[in-house]
């Protein structure tokens, strides 16, 4: 890609002399996708996190999107005669759940944006789509990425 920038970082233990070597790769992010453990949630349950995955133009996955807002959606699901959508799920902030919160996701939550990683709870019964896009407009060209819960 055009953005492409590799380095190598050595670092040099001063008690052994033993030196370490580790090259790091910064790339454009080219799709995203949204990650789960589970696609079924339960009333009453602890939320379930999201985490947005990113690839480079070759497939290949990023180890990190730390600190790079995102916007989080919660849309009705596509079947909604059968299953209601309105209000199925709610957004937790990671600073508001029990869970301890990443220090990266703390800060973005300070300036009341979200991270790669999202907390999810289910309110009620039925199904709904969670979307996470790249807030920056860098990622313009990066479509976004959804998943379909249903809170059971």
């Amino acid at each position: 890609s055009s953005l492409r920038a590799t380095s190598t970082i050595y670092a040099r233990d001063q008690v052994t002399g033993r030196v370490l070597k580790c090259d790091v790769i910064v790339d454009d992010v080219h799709a995203i996708k949204v990650d789960t453990t589970t696609q079924e949630l339960y009333l009453h349950n602890t939320p379930e996190s999201l985490v947005v995955v990113g690839y480079d133009e070759f497939g290949n996955t990023f180890s990190s999107l730390d600190g790079i807002p995102f916007e989080w959606k919660i849309h009705p699901g596509s079947d909604a005669r059968s299953l209601k959508s309105d209000g199925v799920l709610r957004f937790l902030t990671w600073t508001e759940s029990e869970y301890t919160t990443p220090s990266r996701i703390g800060a973005l939550e300070a300036e009341g944006m979200q991270g790669y990683m999202q907390l999810v709870s289910g309110l009620r019964t039925g199904s709904a789509v969670v979307s996470a896009s790249l807030r920056e407009s860098v990622y313009n060209k990066v479509a976004p990425a959804s998943v379909r819960l249903l809170v059971m």
